[in-house]
């Protein structure tokens, strides 16, 4: 897994669900790793605490349902 993390450096990873569960263990993961990520979930404030977390890298949150039709189109 880290070959993989180290070769999307410069890129930016989109991570669904990123204040729970899997999402939020993805983000933990590819935090560490300086990977450039932009997290995506329905509440706000559990991503800021964690782009506090992780202050200094590349982290971008975009607050959406991405189970509402045409919510993600938006999302760069």
């Amino acid at each position: 897994m880290a070959a993989k993390a180290t070769a999307s450096l410069g890129k930016r990873v989109l991570i669904k669900g990123a204040s729970s569960g899997l999402g939020l263990e993805f983000v933990e993961l590819l935090a560490a790793q300086k990977v450039n990520l932009m997290l995506t979930a329905r509440r706000q404030e559990p991503m800021e605490k964690l782009a506090s977390v992780f202050a200094g890298r590349d982290i971008h949150i975009e607050p959406i349902d991405l189970a509402v039709l045409g919510t993600g189109l938006g999302v760069t």
